[in-house]
């Protein structure tokens, strides 16, 4: 969507979600959206609103009822606040450093003008956000924390619901004992010049949890049948893909031609179930790199071989591009676990 230079706009479907907490804490709904301009009786979770005066009704509730409001909607909401098509973007990721990096790439479908960026550092990265220029608009802190919350969703959704991160940073300059509390024993740094989440390294390759095994090993293997009861098109392709992987990259015009489709019909399909030809490629080489990697003595040059690659450089781009680790990284930490 195109927003306007001036104008700051969120999505209604965030709104929406503080609703039940209010609710639950008593707070004035109808009368603290009218005092902030803001529709009373829109329930279209599609529709975009003016940013600030969103804040300035969170701001206002948080002042008066509850100085853990965003934190408290966020923990309750999760991402299911996101659009449809981040959410699916999300579970489809094959690992969760893709599911961050789509998060980043499309957090346009969820409010203008906010700033999300994932910083490389040499153990972790940081998921960070910053709405620049607007820290002290009324609601900012209220905001931020809303959306750590989320992103923590997310992360959980790869790492399980009892991942926190070792580092939470936060543009407020206190942290309350009551925040503390909330966040258990993670480390928070105050005055920073951006909100943020650590997330280390090793667990940047962890896929979400349709995509591991059924004893809980996320060492790559496929799940999905080729054919279940209802005809699964790309977990068909899967199948095929994994079977063809060592003669080199495998051609959609190959693939189309095992499907007994066009290549225009097997991007059609496949856009249709929210992926792409050359997304789910990716997604087979890593997932068979990572079984391989965890379960084999193969050296790394055999399963860049084993995985359709002859230059074992792009191997490790590839899965380093996917993964956010690089294969020696993954299989040190896979026998450091195994240890």
């Amino acid at each position: 969507m195109t927003h306007s230079a001036h104008i700051r706009l969120i999505r209604w479907g965030h709104i929406l979600g503080f609703f039940d907490h209010l609710n639950e804490i008593g707070a004035p709904i109808s009368a603290g959206l009218a005092r902030a301009g803001l529709p009373t009786l829109c329930e279209d979770p599609g529709v975009f609103v003016p940013l600030e005066r969103t804040w300035a009704f969170w701001d206002r509730v948080a002042r008066s009822d509850d100085p853990l409001l965003g934190w408290n909607v966020g923990r309750n909401s999760g991402f299911s606040r996101f659009s449809p098509e981040l959410s699916h973007e999300i579970q489809r990721a094959p690992s969760l450093y893709q599911a961050l990096q789509s998060v980043t790439r499309l957090i346009g479908t969820e409010s203008s003008h906010l700033q999300l960026a994932i910083v490389e550092r040499e153990h972790d990265i940081l998921f960070a956000t910053s709405y620049p220029d607007m820290r002290a608009a009324p609601g900012y802190a209220v905001s931020q924390s809303y959306q750590i919350e989320v992103y923590l969703s997310v992360i959980r959704h790869f790492l399980g619901m009892s991942w926190y991160p070792d580092e939470i940073g936060i543009e407020q300059t206190e942290v309350s004992q009551q925040l503390q509390d909330h966040l258990g024993g993670a480390r928070i740094t105050p005055n920073s010049r951006m909100g943020y989440l650590s997330v280390p390294r090793s667990c940047l390759h962890v896929a979400p949890p349709l995509l591991t095994s059924a004893n809980g090993d996320s060492g790559g293997s496929e799940q999905e049948p080729a054919f279940a009861s209802e005809y699964d098109f790309s977990a068909t392709l899967r199948s095929l893909l994994r079977a063809y992987l060592e003669e080199g990259y495998p051609s959609s015009t190959k693939m189309a031609a095992m499907l007994d489709v066009s290549r225009r019909t097997l991007a059609r399909r496949l856009e249709a179930e929210g992926t792409s030809f050359s997304a789910l490629v990716d997604e087979v080489r890593f997932n068979t790199a990572k079984e391989l990697l965890g379960n084999t003595r193969l050296d790394i040059a055999e399963i860049s071989g084993a995985t359709g690659f002859e230059d074992h450089s792009h191997f490790t781009r590839m899965f380093r591009r996917v993964g956010g680790i690089t294969p020696a990284q993954f299989r040190k930490e896979v026998q450091g676990q195994l240890t």
